[in-house]
């Protein structure tokens, strides 16, 4: 999990500098879904909204992809978790994993999180992510 925050902090890194580094020298976009299907998928634009909450602008990080605020909430918690798990020798981030994994396949929660992701996708394709 350490290594995945990690990978996912260079990327952002990355972006921050490289904006649109894959489009101009390769004329790709990065989600290999788009590239297969040439529709985005739920989670098209979810980095471009990190960049715009990191540049403050909060509002055009709402309506380009909410799935930026998450993404940024984790990217801030995260090492906190990882410190607190270190130090106090805990394992409250299994504990966040196994809650979270409860919740997520409770049954009354799988159809609003379905209807999400469709409404996100379908969001994504009409702004033509």
């Amino acid at each position: 999990m350490v290594m995945l925050t990690l990978a996912a902090y260079a990327w952002v890194v990355f972006c921050f500098f490289n904006s649109g580094f894959f489009q101009a020298h390769y004329g790709i976009n990065p989600c290999l879904i788009k590239t297969a299907t040439g529709f985005p998928c739920p989670s098209c634009g979810t980095t471009r909204s990190v960049m715009l909450i990191l540049h403050g602008n909060l509002y055009d990080a709402l309506f380009l992809n909410p799935l930026g605020y998450f993404a940024f909430f984790l990217l801030i918690a995260l090492p906190f978790v990882f410190l607190y798990d270190a130090i106090m020798r805990k394992t409250l981030l299994l504990r966040l994993i196994t809650k979270s994994e409860e919740i997520i396949c409770n049954r009354k929660v799988v159809p609003v999180l379905v209807l999400f992701f469709l409404l996100l996708w379908g969001w994504n394709i009409h702004n033509g992510l």
